[in-house]
């Protein structure tokens, strides 16, 4: 199970929508006399996703869902970018609905030496409106170099350097009309440039 962002709360009231309180009673054996929401938020958050998940196909959906609602790992910062040209939503559509299908294999490498090592695009755009203007989101995900001391006894370089790689998630928003601007929300500020030469190449 990847690492959710998920508010624990927000798990506990999905349960509660799902009217599962039964099941949870049973699954973590908490007594009907104890408040439900407080147990549950004394449980860990992994089991308590395990749960959600095992309860079947709607609550995964539902699960899924509130994941999207809670896309960044870490507190994000968000950057205003100055658009070249206006952009073409149904080409950009178009574009990114192939690279959702191709996934990883359409993404861009980077060399090794960089802090992101490759950036792709899992889902196509998304188009949604605010007040009186449509905005199109884009959703990329960037695998970024973290450095760790190896702390395995029977390795050879035991506490020394060893780089790992992370899956994070970036997003970038595109006015439609006569703006020249985009907003482009990331957790790590190295991942701009290769987030925006791939955009680049790609769109």
């Amino acid at each position: 199970m990847s690492i959710s962002s998920i508010p624990k709360a927000r798990i506990v009231e999905l349960i509660c929508r799902l009217k599962a309180e039964k099941q949870a009673e049973d699954y973590f054996h908490i007594t009907s006399s104890a408040s439900l929401d407080e147990r549950l938020m004394m449980m860990r958050k992994t089991d308590l996703l395990a749960f959600v998940s095992g309860l079947g196909s709607d609550a995964e959906a539902e699960l899924s869902a509130l994941e999207d609602s809670f896309p960044f790992t870490r507190p994000p910062t968000f950057y205003l970018s100055i658009i070249d040209e206006k952009p073409d939503f149904d080409q950009i559509n178009i574009i990114s609905k192939g690279l959702e299908s191709s996934q990883r294999d359409a993404g861009m490498d980077f060399d090794e030496r960089s802090p992101v090592r490759f950036v792709y695009m899992p889902k196509k755009g998304k188009v949604s409106k605010i007040l009186d203007t449509h905005i199109l989101e884009l959703i990329l995900h960037y695998e970024r170099k973290v450095e760790i001391n190896e702390c395995d006894p029977e390795a050879d370089n035991y506490g020394g350097a060893v780089h790992v790689y992370s899956l994070e998630t970036a997003y970038m928003w595109l006015p439609e009309g006569n703006f020249h601007h985009a907003v482009l929300g990331c957790c790590d500020f190295t991942a701009i440039k290769p987030i925006y030469k791939y955009l680049k190449a790609r769109l």
